[in-house]
């Protein structure tokens, strides 16, 4: 492992065998449209009569795609290694035609997985967030239409500072006589509500410190798509492709990854959206 300072620790000590340093796992198989690929560069006169194509794209295929999701579990350590034999793994197990990850770029540009042939093809903007005290009880009594100023002040003094989701999937909010359950921790309905009237992201900002939160922003996120046929563990799936009675992938040699990428069928969204007025005026400042 690394720690933060660049430090290399290769000892285990006694005792460390059982201990949890890092996890990577990986998504289901996903059916992607790619059309850059085994195109025939545009006939539309071939490309008409083909299930599945487009006029004026190429026939495209379907794509065996995967996404390498990784979490780390150990405060201040970073797992360095390994990630290769376990792509080459996967691969040899699973033979995708594609896997995408995504980066953090709080800790890294991403260098490293641009040698295993990973190449960038997005670049989120910044993600606003709030850090305050975790909400552990209802904004106010009743019906939650008190004063939420009160309400914090007779928080958990105690309480630690927890970092709350604007936007994303599995976000919870605080309900009545209740902690936050399974989900990312998100915000009162309450502030929601006042949020939705923000006439411009200070505004939202006012709304926020209000009631105790502060903005917080990460470096953004960076997705890098590796086509397996195109890099060096393209042969580890050789024999489960064969197997599986796979044909091998037809990609032109002026077609780049981010051809293929930006020409797919579902895409991923280059931006964050809101329908909350004041978090996506927050959202924008953001990426300005």
């Amino acid at each position: 492992t690394q720690n933060r300072n660049g430090n290399v620790n290769n000892e285990i000590e006694e005792g460390d065998d059982d201990e949890l340093l890092a996890v990577a796992t990986f998504s289901p198989r996903r059916h992607v449209h790619r059309y850059g690929s085994g195109s025939n560069n545009g006939n539309d006169s071939d490309s008409d009569n083909i299930k599945g194509s487009v006029p004026g794209r190429g026939r495209g295929r379907m794509y065996r795609s995967h996404e390498l999701i990784r979490y780390c579990a150990k405060k201040d350590e970073v797992v360095v290694g390994g990630i290769t034999k376990l792509l080459a793994q996967f691969c040899r197990d699973l033979a995708p035609d594609d896997i995408v990850t995504c980066i953090d770029r709080d800790f890294g540009d991403g260098d490293g997985w641009a040698k295993i042939g990973f190449e960038k093809v997005q670049l989120m903007p910044p993600l606003v967030m709030a850090v305050g005290l975790q909400q552990q009880q209802q904004l106010s009594q009743g019906d939650g239409e008190g004063d939420s100023d009160s309400a914090f002040a007779s928080a958990n003094t105690h309480s630690q500072l927890v970092r709350h989701y604007l936007v994303g999937a599995g976000i919870g909010t605080s309900q009545e006589n209740a902690k936050f359950r399974q989900e990312r921790p998100g915000m009162h309905p309450k502030i929601l509500s006042e949020l939705e009237h923000a006439k411009d992201d200070i505004e939202a900002t006012g709304i926020l410190v209000k009631h105790g939160f502060f903005p917080c922003f990460d470096s953004g996120v960076e997705r890098r798509m590796l086509i397996v046929q195109k890099s060096k563990l393209g042969h580890h799936c050789k024999d489960k492709r064969e197997e599986l009675g796979l044909e091998e992938i037809d990609i032109p040699g002026h077609v780049s990854v981010m051809d293929i990428w930006k020409d797919s069928s579902p895409s991923f969204p280059d931006q964050y959206y809101s329908s909350n007025q004041g978090i996506q005026f927050l959202l924008e400042a953001a990426a300005s």
